[in-house]
């Protein structure tokens, strides 16, 4: 009986070793950016998810573990902004690619549970697929006129598939990966183009996410 509550204890604290968990903090100019209050004297952000699914660790190039499950962050919401992944204690992992969206295969296989839940309000329709980030907020114009932005960004199919795939180091402190989600870029598309909202797939949209390239950045200790 000990030697068996020994193997389970060792089993469990090997596997708990073994998680590893992706903490995404979103930041405005290097500064942690707070939800509905006003920063940088001009900008304050109401809300701001995404999907990311596919998830692989690499090493050299190679791929040497993938994770089908889809992934909504909700940024906002400081209960969803990570992710755990089960991963072996000998694996050598240098970096990590993920897809930013949800694919037009997943919406056709029928997989709409747990965070791909169209009652989590990122689905449009079985045409339009998913939404695969939202950014909402406000612009204070000359101290006291707000001008609202929306972007709901999707598109899975050509000519408008705004489908993305970033890759980025894999550098862990301890068990955990900490990602700056800068957003900069994003909010910089509203002074470069006075777009102030995106809600369809569309040419726009496809520009639009090829910002998300530019957003993920780890924070090397």
């Amino acid at each position: 009986m000990y030697l068996r509550l020994c193997v389970l204890f060792c089993w469990f604290f090997s596997f708990a070793r073994a998680q590893t968990t992706i903490e995404f903090i979103p930041t405005f100019q290097h500064k942690t950016v707070t939800f509905n209050q006003v920063f940088s004297d001009s900008i304050q952000l109401h809300a701001f998810s995404f999907y990311v699914g596919q998830i692989e660790l690499l090493h050299k190039d190679k791929v040497v573990k993938r994770y089908d499950t889809y992934h909504l962050l909700t940024l906002n919401d400081s209960s969803k902004t990570t992710i755990t992944l089960n991963q072996c204690n000998n694996q050598a992992v240098d970096a990590i690619r993920m897809l930013i969206g949800v694919d037009s295969a997943t919406v056709e296989n029928g997989v709409l549970a747990g965070d791909l839940d169209p009652m989590n309000g990122h689905f449009w329709t079985w045409q339009s697929g998913y939404i695969h980030l939202k950014l909402e907020g406000e612009v204070i114009r000359n101290h006291s006129e707000k001008k609202s932005f929306t972007y709901h960004i999707g598109g899975a199919v050509a000519p408008t598939n705004t489908l993305q795939t970033v890759t980025f180091p894999f550098v862990k402190q301890g068990n955990k990966l900490v990602v700056e989600l800068t957003i900069d870029p994003l909010l910089n598309w509203i002074a470069a183009t006075n777009d102030y909202e995106i809600m369809s797939p569309s040419p726009a949209a496809v520009a639009f996410s090829g910002l998300f390239q530019q957003l993920f950045k780890p924070i090397i200790p």
